[in-house]
Parts: structure tokens; C-alpha cells; sequence
């Protein structure tokens, strides 16, 4: 939440910084990863400040804030592969809309993304390189617990509308909910009501 509130203002958006961070930081998407495997959560945790950064980078140039932005990426990095790329493409995004919007040049544009990209490269080679050996060497762990079927099963319209079409909001042990929170989530109707009022 701390991320996203300097980020918007960061982005000159100062009068709905705390507005932002609270519904960031209160998304269902927490969820399933909050309990046994909250360390996932590391690179939802920094993209606002992995955002923030590129915006300063690109608007103010150098490597100052390159810098910053490598040592959030190799803080975060190497939990879950997926988890730090799904984060990549907000700061591409708000690099090319700051082109697009004119507020940077496209020569500045070409620059800031070379350099965040070469910073995070360098920065999660370490990880990438245990992940290949892990391929290469490694038992395929991947093609039995978390199958395609398995992870896309529950990600049904109103469920992603709701925020929730995270497989893990659904797996059970020993007929109980992993993510106990879930089930109210699923069965209590006031509480679902809310959630689609809420969308």
C-alpha cells in the first residue's frame, strides 16, 4: 500500500494516493497467498515502487533511479518466476504512455527501458540461472501440481470479475479450505453480494 501511495504521488495523483493504496492493498488477490505463501506476494508488494522508479528514471534521466529499481527487482525476484513477470509490463507501460503523452522524448523512452531492462536482467540472473538448472536437472514438479487444468479451472467469469479466480482460493486438505478465508468468500452470500456490488 506504501508502494502505491508514493507512486501516485510520485505521478503527481497526491489528492487519491491513500484512496489507491487502500484498495490495492485490500484486493482479493491477497487472498490465497496470504497465509502459507505470502512470500509470493513480494513483487504484487513492490510494483508500486517498481512504477514509481520508472517514472522518476525516465523523467529525470541518469542511473540514480535505475539503481533504486534493480534493488527492488533483486529483493523481490526469484520467489515465483510467474509472480515477477506478471509485474514487468506496468513500468513498460508507464514509460511508452509517458512517450506517447509527450512528457519524455522517445530517445529518453528507448533509454529508460534498455537500462531497467539490462538492471533487472542483471538482477535476476540468479534466480534464472537455479531455474534452469532446476529444468534442466530437476524433478518436473510443475506437471502435477499445478497442471493447466488445475490452475485454470476456477478462473470463471464472475469469480475473476470478483477478484477471486486464484486456483488456491479453491484447494482443500483433508476436505477443509487451504485459504480458510475463502470459503466465506464462496458460500456466504451477503459477503458475495458485497464483492459483486463492489466490482
Amino acid at each position: 500500500g506504501l508502494g502505491v501511495r508514493w507512486c501516485c504521488r510520485t505521478l503527481g495523483l497526491a489528492i487519491g494516493a491513500t484512496t489507491a493504496a487502500f484498495v490495492y492493498m485490500l484486493s482479493p488477490y491477497l487472498l490465497p497467498y496470504i497465509s502459507r505463501t505470502s512470500v509470493m506476494l513480494l513483487p504484487w508488494a513492490a510494483l508500486g515502487w517498481m512504477v514509481g522508479l520508472a517514472a522518476r528514471a525516465a523523467r529525470r534521466g541518469g542511473w540514480h533511479d535505475v539503481a533504486l529499481f534493480g534493488l527492488v527487482v533483486v529483493t523481490v525476484g526469484g520467489v515465483n518466476a510467474t509472480a515477477s513477470v506478471m509485474v514487468a509490463p506496468a513500468p513498460l507501460l508507464l514509460i511508452l504512455d509517458l512517450g506517447l503523452a509527450g512528457i519524455v522524448s522517445w530517445k529518453r523512452v528507448a533509454s529508460t527501458v534498455a537500462k531497467l531492462g539490462a538492471v533487472s536482467l542483471a538482477a535476476s540472473l540468479w534466480w534464472m540461472s537455479m531455474l534452469s538448472i532446476q529444468g534442466s536437472y530437476g524433478a518436473d514438479v510443475l506437471s502435477y501440481s499445478e497442471t493447466l487444468e488445475a490452475t485454470a479451472a476456477t478462473s470463471t467469469g464472475p469469480e475473476v470479475l470478483r477478484g477471486l479466480g486464484c486456483w488456491l482460493d479453491y484447494v482443500r486438505d483433508e476436505g477443509r479450505p487451504t485459504t480458510s478465508a475463502a470459503q466465506m468468500l464462496q458460500s456466504n452470500l451477503p459477503v458475495m453480494l458485497a464483492g459483486f456490488t463492489l466490482v
